[in-house]
């Protein structure tokens, strides 16, 4: 698999790997899920919109009822858009839940085309779409029933599943990967790069050189894939880890800031503001008993 910012979290169990993620504020959100991928399915069920979802370089602002696809190592993110009240359930799953060993239609013609990324999910299915309802209403059974999954459960989320590749299939809404695979493979090396060095100084030229492009040619491709500029990025991801050890360590704003990268603490403030709502210090004291 490509170099890229891969997701290394465990979802559910080795026998059942799947989680189902709920997501209900009545309040602005200030929702930073960074760009990541990772090999399982990740299906998002929209019953408030108003946060963006960028899969694969396309932006989308999430309307209620609206049903998201991320394939198999497509690359993906939130952010926040506009409206107050945000309501989602997540599900994210590997294709080892329905796997078969015997070379059934269903595993040649759907499993391994998506486990392969020969085959991927329309990034978007909206209320105008004629099937809308019904997957909506399948991936609501199955959110419903893992809220305390038995055995019978389990088995019930495997066929839920399989119904759900089944309407798909049928009604011809897989598609052929994009072309644009290349320029995505790029973006994961630049991303894990980032990740790894966040904590010293990147500089744009530094960016560019990974991918062999200019500079002003690789942050018109950055800022396509990923909707933000290449400091931006570095920012957030700046930032996120700014969040962590706000919360699991007693050390102060400006030891943070110094460690996660930033040389220039008036900077670290406005920006930390400017994303998450608040100074560094208001966000630990309101976040550090959740």
């Amino acid at each position: 698999m490509k170099n890229g910012l891969l997701e290394n979290i465990t979802r559910g169990t080795k026998n059942y790997p799947l989680e189902i993620l709920h997501f209900d504020v009545a309040a602005p959100l200030n929702m930073n899920v960074l760009y990541h991928w990772h090999p399982e399915i990740e299906i998002t069920l929209v019953r408030a919109g108003g946060f963006v979802m960028t899969i694969d370089g396309h932006e989308y602002t999430a309307e209620d009822g609206d049903i998201f696809f991320c394939s198999p190592n497509s690359l993906h993110s939130i952010t926040k858009g506009v409206g107050h009240h945000k309501a989602y359930d997540t599900i994210i799953f590997s294709l080892s839940l329905i796997d078969f060993d015997a070379n059934t239609d269903i595993k040649e013609k759907i499993i391994t085309p998506l486990a392969d990324n020969k085959i991927y999910f329309p990034p978007r299915i909206q209320t105008s779409n004629p099937h809308r309802a019904e997957i909506f209403n399948l991936l609501a059974r199955l959110v419903e029933i893992n809220k305390s999954p038995e055995k019978t459960e389990r088995m019930e989320t495997a066929l839920l599943i399989l119904r759900l590749f089944l309407i798909m299939y049928k009604s011809s809404m897989f598609d052929i990967p994009p072309s644009e695979d290349f320029e995505n493979a790029r973006i994961r090396k630049v991303t894990s790069f980032i990740e790894k060095n966040h904590s010293r100084p990147i500089s744009l030229s530094e960016l560019s050189s990974l991918c062999n492009l200019s500079e002003k040619y690789f942050c018109t491709l950055f800022k396509a894939a990923t909707g933000k500029t290449p400091i931006e990025y570095v920012n957030c991801v700046r930032i996120k880890n700014a969040c962590n050890l706000l919360l699991e360590t007693h050390e102060t704003v400006t030891a943070i800031a110094l460690e996660c990268g930033f040389d220039n603490i008036s900077y670290f403030i406005r920006q930390f503001t400017k994303s998450m709502g608040s100074s560094p210090a208001v966000w630990r004291k309101n976040n550090a008993s959740k």
